[in-house]
């Protein structure tokens, strides 16, 4: 039982992490905790063990002066909100509607239904700014869950636990995993540095790991 509860609270744990990373830009203290967070060497994934070595090698070569914040800011916007995009050039927009509706459209019929999931849990957006089936809140409803089942867990409810991972799992495959795939392929394909192509192989390859738990 205590691996069960270490596991939901790492995966509540990576989860936070990589919504903050999609949520804005890297700041002084997010910079500060990616240096001293240890990503996972030799994972059985390829894509995961690949993203952290390049993560671990990006974050090397940021000092945290104003200069490498700076690009990393401009990295961001030109990435994922397309700001000094140049015509043709890729941009991966972390948004579900975006990548399941033919025309990439924003609040289609994804956010829709995130948007119902999220009220029904009395959830309510600190950023008015973004929609609901943006990748970060998404991931912060999955660490969301996660934290529930492991309070269940501590509770001694284990069918109220098992609930909460079922919810999980149902969200993952309707709302991520059919999607977050390709954003992150979208993600490398943009002219940027080498930082935000190494979290989005990182995210790919933590997903693929959490598919096959699921």
């Amino acid at each position: 039982m205590d691996d069960y509860k270490d596991a939901l609270k790492g995966r509540g744990d990576m989860y936070r992490l990589l919504g903050r990373l999609y949520l804005k830009e890297v700041d002084g203290d997010l910079l500060k905790l990616l240096k001293g967070t240890e990503f996972p060497e030799g994972s059985d994934n390829p894509k995961l063990a690949d993203g952290s070595a390049k993560l671990r090698e990006a974050l090397a070569g940021i000092s945290g002066d104003e200069a490498s914040m700076d690009e990393l800011a401009a990295d961001y916007a030109k990435a994922f909100l397309g700001a000094g995009q140049v015509t043709g050039e890729p941009v991966a927009f972390p948004i579900e509607s975006v990548y399941t509706s033919g025309a990439r459209l924003v609040a289609q019929d994804s956010y829709e239904d995130v948007y119902r999931i999220f009220r029904s849990e009395g959830l309510a957006k600190q950023d008015r700014d973004l929609f609901e089936d943006h990748l970060a809140l998404e991931f912060a409803y999955m660490a969301r869950l996660c934290g529930r089942a492991l309070e269940a867990l501590e509770k001694g409810d284990e069918p109220a636990a098992e609930a909460l991972v079922d919810e999980q799992a149902a969200f993952l495959k309707k709302h991520i995993l059919n999607w977050a795939p390709a954003f992150c392929e979208d993600v490398r394909k943009c002219p940027i540095g080498p930082f935000y192509k190494a979290v989005s192989l990182v995210t790919q390859g933590w997903l693929e790991l959490e598919q096959a738990a699921m």
